[in-house]
């Protein structure tokens, strides 16, 4: 029987983990994993953090990205009535 989750027992928390097979670039791999022994880290843990980081980052919605960035033009201005003319 398989268990996915995260578990704490007393001051120690357990987080289950399960295998992932993926298919990457054949000149990736030694360079992963040498990217991961120069800083004393696994390649699992390495692509884990990768995975963990897109995956929690969001897009900003439409007025967080433009809020404050827009200006509304005045009416009297020659292309408000220009467009206004042609459209209105």
């Amino acid at each position: 029987m398989r268990f996915h989750g995260t578990y704490r027992l007393a001051d120690y928390t357990y987080v289950m983990k399960t295998k992932l097979t993926v298919t990457v670039d054949e000149g990736l791999v030694p360079k992963a994993k040498r990217y991961a022994r120069e800083r004393n880290r696994s390649l699992s843990s390495v692509i884990e953090e990768s995975l963990r980081s897109i995956t929690q980052k969001t897009e900003p919605t439409f007025s967080e990205q433009w809020g404050g960035k827009l200006t509304v033009h005045p009416k009297d201005d020659e292309r408000f009535r220009q467009l206004a003319k042609k459209y209105l």
